[in-house]
């Protein structure tokens, strides 16, 4: 009798050979087409543990994982236990059994196979842990090739992310034991997966279809865009994607996926998700997953998107920004729902890379958002039937909700004096770890974690703020909606305008002041005629007692640090490239006498400090004394939190530039001792393998390439078009289609800043365009972030594609006086430079001018400023 191998038959249960597996056994029983495949028992996993000794590792892991133990004190266990498990050796007859059983997975020498996790959890209702658990392709088909993959897929359970899912979903980990799946690997011609029910459609009877040509190990990893079809199941008929099929996949292929899926629903009775290929016109399921269409299912789908990130972290990362970002990114997260007593989402990731680009959890985001609702918690309810089940659970809701509500009033009252506490320290917490020459990489590594750890703090409160600040924000948008109603002037973002004090805002007024100064010096202003290289090697030869020279270094002493893709480590600061700044000078200087900025700024405090008493005045009485205390308060808050976070935004960025001082300080050591072959070549290497690097003196064989690997698959990436969203279900990624941005003339968004501005558009869809905007032109663009603010002083009016009221772009619109309407998708395409437009930043909406509109109609940009 088999031990270490079992070939698929009749009565093998879930604890016998994990989920998956258990799932394509029923399949093969039932007369699907499967490759052949053999199954490794979840008890071997257990005996592998027991003959190599390895017990005592998993029993300490797990003492210290119930004792809370962080992942940075963890990992040192976790490397421990997953190198014992690479290196253990098979157990007495587990080679002989699988060159008795392996005949039937082959072929020719060249086949390959495919070695696949299957859990225990893996795959149940309420416990998907999709992605979690590695899955090894390509295997060669000898005993040594397939042994090494089964103990990688061994491996993966003591991986760090899936036991956060397991404490997560509270299964012992323990009982978390893995059968595995040897399946022959085809050589299909196209491969997909199919949902039998569209997760992309509100109508039951669609299915969904995505494909590309090879292998589906891509599309499932998200390594490439697939081709997707979305099929009326009773019709055949294709809904959306491609209409004609006379090539891959074919209507005989689509009719049969179509019919696989009702028939794998009738098998399983649920709606599944089926990983397929087809090979030599034979369609064959490779693995399916039951996935059920009740709310109870609802956390195994995220929506994630590029709003709130695109702005920040524009394009593709390198593997050290992302290092370094993904832990004090998705801990603030952590940090914050803790704070306001929340437990439900603590295993979920607010930001995750897709195809190179950081993504936000909009499902997370919403779900945390609704727990400051209580009527959106009542309606989230699940129905438990019975009255007395129900009258209880109302009553455990309104308690909940009042102890989580305390908790979210204390922390709102202490976190502006966390932040300004943090705040007024920052310069003495990171004085001790600036970057200083000549000093060792272990020095440099040792300055780095002392930022890190800053940088930590940091982002915890900053995005705390922004959470409040969200908050507080759309309360008092309702408020100003539902009490002045008849004073269409008074809304949100008209009382946030020219609120001096963001020190994101406060370069561009300094290079206002600095381009002043350079006016005053004709023989220095006129190299500013040239272009930004001729300017640059101009300022060189400045003498370093001028006022000009003085001044230049101390605007880059303030400001050097900005920069236009402020979280990449790649792209240079201000200091490192200052062409940037004098393009930005130039245009400045040659409008020096259009605008100033001081009585610009002026103008807007007193408009906003009226319309502030218009509506106090307005609430003047007893009758609406509570209306107006709260009024006020909410103001407070919402004015307060949007400045504190772009302040300790602005101190993130000043401790990234330190963090990449020390980091080239070591490329540089590097580069001379020959680890390196060029200092851009450590972008490509993540923390954690750079600390490697510093603390062992030895030089892994294949770093070299895998840094070219690295290099060409961002190149890859950035050429790629990414999508704005995208609906993860289970293990698959499924680009959604951009909205329709509107066919008429008048297009909407979202309205950030308030006034109405008329004017020519320049469209800017690279940062090498920037210097090419005139004063009181309309901005277009796809996003815009604090590093824009020289751009943005000069513009009349603001659009662009992504952002939100709060973005920083917003935030610095608002200061300025800039009516900007953000979120309107495609307006980069449907404009071009020369347009004529007219925006609403108060309603959001952006007209196209025609040339009779535009005669009989054209205020100045910012008319209603």
């Amino acid at each position: 009798m088999e031990k270490f191998f079992i070939l698929p038959k009749p009565d093998l249960s879930v604890t016998d050979i994990g989920v998956k597996a258990f799932h394509l056994n029923r399949l093969i029983r039932s007369g699907y087409r499967v490759p052949h495949c053999l199954f490794v028992p979840v008890q071997v996993y257990f005996d592998f543990l027991s003959h190599n000794h390895l017990d005592a590792l998993t029993d300490e892991v797990n003492t210290l994982l119930k004792r809370g133990v962080e992942e940075a004190a963890l990992h040192p266990h976790l490397e421990k236990l997953r190198t014992g498990i690479r290196k253990g050796v098979p157990p007495e007859g587990f080679r002989e059994e699988f060159e008795r059983l392996s005949p039937s997975l082959r072929g020719s020498p060249e086949e390959k196979l495919a070695i696949r996790s299957s859990g225990i959890q893996e795959d149940l209702a309420g416990h998907s842990f999709a992605g979690q658990l590695h899955t090894v392709l390509n295997v060669d088909n000898s005993f040594r090739a397939v042994f090494a993959a089964v103990k990688e897929v061994w491996a993966s359970l003591w991986e760090w992310n899936y036991l956060r899912y397991l404490f997560g979903s509270g299964v012992t980990v323990s009982k978390a034991g893995m059968g595995v799946i040897v399946q022959k690997m085809l050589r299909p011609e196209f491969a997909g997966v199919l949902f039998s029910r569209s997760p992309i459609s509100a109508h039951p009877n669609t299915m969904l279809v995505e494909f590309v040509q090879g292998t589906a190990d891509s599309l499932v990893s998200g390594r490439e865009t697939p081709r997707q079809l979305l099929i009326d199941k009773s019709s055949g008929a294709i809904l959306q994607g491609e209409q004609t099929l006379t090539t891959d996949p074919g209507k005989e292929t689509i009719t049969g996926l179509i019919e696989l899926g009702k028939n794998l629903e009738e098998t399983l009775r649920s709606a599944v998700d089926v990983e397929w290929a087809v090979e030599k016109n034979q369609l064959y399921v490779l693995q399916v997953r039951p996935i059920t269409t009740s709310t109870e299912a609802a956390g195994d789908e995220i929506l994630w998107t590029d709003e709130n990130v695109e702005e920040v972290i524009p394009d593709v990362v390198t593997p050290f920004s992302w290092s370094m970002l993904e832990p004090i990114t998705n801990n603030a997260f952590r940090f914050f729902l803790s704070r306001i007593g929340v437990k439900q989402f603590l295993t979920e990731e607010l930001f995750t890379l897709y195809q190179g680009k950081v993504y936000f959890n909009h499902t997370a985001f919403v779900k945390t958002l609704s727990m400051f609702y209580p009527g959106e918690r009542i309606r989230q309810m699940p129905v438990r039937g019975g009255k007395v089940a129900t009258v209880g659970a109302y009553l455990l809701l309104g308690l909940q909700s009042v102890f989580q509500g305390l908790q979210i009033a204390a922390f709102t009252i202490r976190l502006p004096g966390e932040i300004q506490k943090m705040l007024s320290r920052f310069e003495s917490r990171i004085a001790p770890h600036r970057y200083r020459q000549a000093v060792s990489p272990k020095e440099h590594l040792a300055c780095m974690e002392g930022i890190w750890q800053l940088q930590k703090r940091l982002m915890a409160l900053h995005l705390s703020g922004t959470m409040f600040g969200e908050i507080f924000y759309q309360f008092l948008n309702k408020l100003c909606r539902k009490w002045f109603p008849a004073m269409t002037n008074i809304t949100a973002e008209s009382l946030l305008q020219g609120i001096a004090g963001a020190e994101s805002a406060r370069s561009g007024r300094e290079l206002w002041k600095l381009a002043k100064v350079i006016s005053r010096h004709p023989q220095t202003a006129i190299l500013f005629e040239n272009d930004a290289d001729t300017i640059a090697a101009a300022m060189e030869h400045l003498p370093a007692d001028s006022e000009v020279h003085q001044a230049m270094e101390h605007f880059f002493a303030e400001f050097g640090h900005c920069a236009l893709h402020e979280f990449e480590f790649l792209y240079p600061r201000w200091e490192e490239d200052r062409r940037y700044v004098y393009e930005s000078l130039k245009s400045y200087l040659d409008n020096l006498s259009q605008f100033n900025l001081p009585m610009e700024t002026e103008r807007l405090t007193e408009r906003r400090e009226q319309l502030r008493r218009q509506a106090v005045e307005y609430l003047s009485g007893w009758r609406y004394l509570f209306r107006r205390k709260l009024f006020t308060f909410v103001l407070k808050r919402t004015t307060l939190f949007n400045l504190q976070r772009e302040n300790l935004k602005q101190q993130l960025v000043k401790a990234h530039f330190e963090i990449k001082k020390h980091l080239l300080g070591i490329s540089r050591q590097f580069v001379k001792s020959g680890k390196l072959s060029e200092e851009t070549d450590i972008f490509y290497l993540t923390y954690p393998e750079i600390r490697k690097l510093v603390m062992d003196s030895s030089l892994p064989m294949d770093i070299h390439n895998t840094i070219r690997l690295r290099r060409e698959e961002r190149e890859r990436f950035l050429q790629q078009v990414h999508p704005r969203k995208i609906r993860q279900v289970g293990e698959q990624w499924l680009p959604l289609p951009d909205e329709d941005g509107g066919a008429g003339e008048q297009l909407s968004g979202i309205g950030c800043s308030d006034g109405i501005a008329q004017g020519r558009v320049r469209v800017i869809r690279s940062d090498e365009e920037t210097g090419t905007l005139q004063k009181g032109e309309i901005l277009v663009t796809r996003f815009t972030n604090p590093g824009w603010t020289p751009v943005l002083v000069m513009a009349g009016g603001i659009i662009t594609e992504i952002g939100g009221a709060l973005s920083h772009g917003a935030i610095i619109a608002r200061e300025y006086g800039i009516p900007m309407v953000t979120a309107v998708t495609g307006i980069t395409e449907r404009l071009k430079t020369g347009d004529r437009v007219r925006l609403n930043g108060a309603l959001g909406i952006v007209e196209i001018l025609n040339e009779e509109e535009e005669s009989a109609d054209a205020p100045s940009a910012n008319a209603s400023q």
